[in-house]
């Protein structure tokens, strides 16, 4: 996938979600998910729970995740079993604002629950060929 793609995809959902992007010059390099970024509880656990995650580790999810999604296998489980956690963080973290946020993840916990996140929407059409040009 080109970086032209990728970028597509992340303003795409920077758009549908209201996240904030994160910038490199002018290139999208990211995505800033209000409750993990600004609750210090969420934003530790999320730390704590990647710590020990190897160099080789990240490479493999970078490598699946955009052909596999969440049912990217990951150590014991599939990385759906990740997302729920980080997604029960952020949901924590926008309790802990006080501003009843936590409707704003409605979408992310239906994606966990069907399993239908963008690497199953992408790839579930007929015709589409992945390309890692």
């Amino acid at each position: 996938m080109q970086y032209q793609q990728i970028a597509v995809l992340l303003n795409g959902i920077a758009e549908r979600f209201k996240w904030e992007k994160i910038m490199e010059g002018h290139n999208i390099i990211g995505l800033k998910q209000v409750g993990l970024l600004y609750d210090e509880v969420s934003l530790q656990n999320v730390l704590d729970m990647i710590a020990d995650w190897t160099p080789e580790e990240r490479q493999m999810l970078r490598d699946k995740v955009p052909k596999m999604g969440l049912k990217t296998p990951f150590r014991d489980g599939l990385l759906k079993q990740v997302a729920e956690d980080v997604v029960k963080f952020a949901k924590d973290g926008l309790e802990r604002r006080g501003f009843k946020e936590s409707g704003f993840l409605n979408e992310a916990v239906e994606i966990m629950r069907t399993g239908n996140d963008m690497a199953f929407q992408i790839f579930s059409f007929p015709g589409i060929i992945w390309c890692s040009c």
